[in-house]
């Protein structure tokens, strides 16, 4: 049985006791006394009625105030923990507004000014027009507000009385890293192919003329000419980092490495992918020692230089630390040696971690696997700077090539002469033999004819011989004769 239904009746009965109690006491009270009664008793109840539904609501709108309350001191922590985290913590373990906003810094502090969603709005020879979409007051001050008073970019800040920001603040003779963004299969729209380092001829409201400062590749220029996807512009190149990538599963990274888009074998693909997935996870055994770093706990005091040159300055340089890990860059550099507590836990390369353990200053941990970064600027300047040697070497060889071919070509020319030269040297040759043999054989002829004619001659040069000493010897005898004759003939006288 309910307490309204407890109340209900006892209501009732005490309606009812008032009523017998007044019929009794009419017969002795005069009729103005009762009315008066009547009244009191009426009124009572109203009254006890009123009480009771401001009681009621009373203890209502207290337990909703003590219930807001409690909640209000509930967000109240819970927005301090979100601004500030937990203050009773040394160590802050709990991410809150303060953290996220020094973790935007860093990520921001190299970052530079980017623009976003912008179009090729025409192309005369090198001279590219890239229209720049304006950005509205909100979306730049959200960034403004997020990286406070560090290293806010310049395109984050909005005028107070303007609904958006009418200019793209790109100054003429800036350098410019422009990206072609895709949309990608995760819903994202990262940048997919680098288009090149632009320098900036001239500026307008919303667009910029610029021209590469190195000669595009082919697939550079078929990006520049396609209409599909829009273009990103970053004044810094974007810096590579191991967390960029340590809370993505293997499908998020594929989709950032297409293999349509990437262009190279499965193999190659592969074992990419897998420098990004082990990133930051245990390191094996077959992994190279630059690749590995551990983790070692010390067990004695110990301080360490983790400045190069002792923190004097140095000359510029493309790399941030050197092997071991000591910074290079004046911006890294902390400016004094760094202690250790016993008990400290920290992450070395593989090379000073084991120095440290067989020094016995500290011992082995955990060994992970930490993919090498990537200076991009330098990477894609020196691939096209070898690239435009390689196009350069390749002009030559074809100009070479086109002089040999030119030079075959003659030669050909000069073959099919000498070949032509030498089928009617060929003919003649036949002729002229045909003319030997016909000679050799009027040779045998003539030789026997010789051979005749000396045998007569020889005969009639004997017989001339001897007819000569016939004629000699009748010569001397008729000579003889002659003289005996006129001999006798004087001694006749």
């Amino acid at each position: 049985m309910g307490s309204g239904l407890i109340a209900q009746l006892g209501l009732a009965l005490l309606v009812i006791g008032f009523i017998v109690a007044l019929v009794y006491s009419a017969k002795r009270w005069r009729a103005l006394d009762v009315a008066a009664m009547l009244f009191v008793f009426f009124s009572a109840l109203v009254f006890t009625f009123y009480a009771a539904a401001t009681l009621k609501t009373h203890d209502f709108w207290r337990t909703k105030v003590n219930k807001l309350q409690a909640e209000l001191d509930t967000e109240l922590h819970d927005q301090e923990l979100l601004e500030f985290g937990d203050l009773s913590e040394v160590v802050q373990t709990t991410d809150s507004l303060v953290s996220q906003q020094l973790a935007l810094r860093n990520i921001i502090l190299d970052r530079g000014r980017v623009w976003r969603n912008c179009t090729l709005g025409g192309a005369q020879g090198e001279q590219l027009s890239i229209v720049i979409p304006p950005r509205t007051a909100d979306a730049a001050a959200a960034p403004a507000a997020a990286s406070d008073d560090a290293a806010a970019p310049d395109d984050a800040a909005a005028p107070d009385d303007a609904a958006a920001v009418p200019t793209h603040r790109i100054g003429v003779k800036s350098t410019l890293y422009a990206f072609k963004t895709l949309p990608a299969t995760n819903g994202g729209t990262p940048p997919m192919f680098y288009l090149g380092k632009f320098f900036v001829g001239a500026v307008s409201n919303n667009s910029v003329t610029m021209a590469p400062l190195l000669p595009p590749d082919p697939i550079q220029i078929n990006q520049i000419n396609s209409p599909q996807g829009s273009w990103t512009l970053y004044e810094v190149m974007p810096v590579d980092a191991n967390y960029k990538y340590s809370h993505l599963n293997r499908a998020e990274i594929e989709a950032l490495f297409p293999a349509d888009v990437m262009g190279v074998s499965a193999e190659v693909r592969d074992r990419m992918l897998d420098e990004f997935l082990r990133d930051g996870k245990p390191a094996r055994e077959d992994d190279p020692p630059e690749r590995i770093w551990i983790n070692v706990e010390f067990v004695q005091k110990y301080t360490m230089a983790v400045d190069v040159g002792g923190g004097e300055a140095t000359e510029l340089t493309t790399q941030n630390f050197d092997s071991s890990g000591r910074a290079l860059a004046n911006k890294l550099r902390q400016g004094a040696e760094t202690t250790f507590e016993v008990g400290d836990v920290a992450l070395f390369q593989s090379v000073v971690a084991e120095q440290l353990i067989a020094q016995g200053v500290a011992k082995r941990g955990e060994a992970i696997y930490v993919r090498k970064l990537r200076d991009y600027d330098f990477l894609f300047t020196n691939i096209a700077y070898r690239m435009q040697l390689l196009s350069d070497g390749i002009q030559l060889v074809e100009e070479d090539t086109k002089r040999l071919n030119d030079a075959i070509a003659k030669a050909q020319t000069q073959i099919a002469y000498r070949e032509e030269e030498r089928t009617k040297l060929a003919a003649d040759l036949e002729k002229f033999q045909e003319e030997v043999a016909a000679i050799k054989s009027y040779q045998g002829v003539l030789a026997e004819a010789y051979a005749s004619i000396t045998a007569n001659t020889r005969d009639l040069y004997a017989s001339n011989n001897r007819l000569d000493a016939e004629l000699i010897e009748i010569e001397r005898r008729l000579t003889e004769e002659i003289n005996t004759r006129t001999v006798r003939a004087g001694a006749g006288e």
